[in-house]
């Protein structure tokens, strides 16, 4: 595909998504509820991640591995946001 590792780029990831995250944090903010997309935790301003470090996140294209669920829940601060 003409790039090293298996990043993908932002602009496929958000093509690929249809603006469907932008949908449900539309649709959260009518309802007055809060959403989380794990976009926010896995894609930077220009790719978005399939590895941390050793770790590899995905199990498929649309599947976190144990290792990709903990690191989302870690980044969106979730743990903590539970135990309060």
């Amino acid at each position: 595909m003409g790039r090293s590792g298996c990043d993908i780029p932002l602009s496929v990831a958000v093509f690929e998504g249809q603006g469907i995250p932008d949908l449900l944090v539309a649709i959260g903010e009518q309802a007055e509820v809060d959403v989380l997309v794990p976009a926010s935790v896995l894609c930077g301003a220009a790719v978005c991640r399939t590895r941390q470090g050793d770790a590899i996140l995905y199990v498929d294209q649309g599947h976190l591995t144990h290792e990709g669920a903990r690191h989302v829940v870690e980044g969106l601060g979730l743990r903590e946001a539970l135990i309060r």
